[in-house]
């Protein structure tokens, strides 16, 4: 029986890992001084689209909120579309208090042609916070603070 569960799992394993190849990040960081740091740790090119584990800093000493519409995706030229891997669901208003982490896993979805290219995350507008009320957007602090990550295609 025991045997069985581990061929099983095995089994498992190799499906889900097929047909994804690892890039290796290097711990590629992009910071926007004072601002906000992008820290990707894991891209997973599955075709038309990629999955991008990476970290978000709160490089500031103030709060600070991210939408995630505010956060663009790209391979190559080709935008897609980012959105939660998990179904999703997480956070839609990133709010972080003075220099917070927060871990997310994003999916890139890229539709159509997919071209050879750069990986390339660019969080558009960072806001700062200032009633502390972790909802309440006041002004924009930071534009296009891009992540690259030069393609092996």
């Amino acid at each position: 029986m025991r045997n069985i569960v581990i061929g099983l799992l095995a089994i498992t394993a190799l499906i889900s890992c097929s047909g994804k190849k690892v890039v290796d990040t290097a711990g590629a960081t992009s910071t926007k001084s004072n601002v906000l740091s992008i820290q990707a740790t894991e891209v997973k090119d599955k075709g038309k689209k990629y999955d991008i584990e990476f970290g978000l800093v709160n490089e500031s000493e103030k709060n600070i909120i991210v939408f995630l519409a505010d956060v663009l995706c790209y391979k190559g030229n080709t935008q897609g579309v980012a959105s939660h891997a998990f179904f999703g669901a997480g956070e839609r208003t990133i709010d972080m208090s003075p220099k917070q982490k927060k871990n997310f896993r994003l999916v890139c979805k890229l539709g159509g042609k997919v071209e050879s290219g750069d990986y390339k995350l660019i969080v558009s507008r960072v806001f700062d916070n200032p009633s502390n009320d972790r909802r309440t957007t006041g002004k924009e602090i930071a534009k296009s603070i891009e992540w690259k990550l030069a393609g092996k295609n």
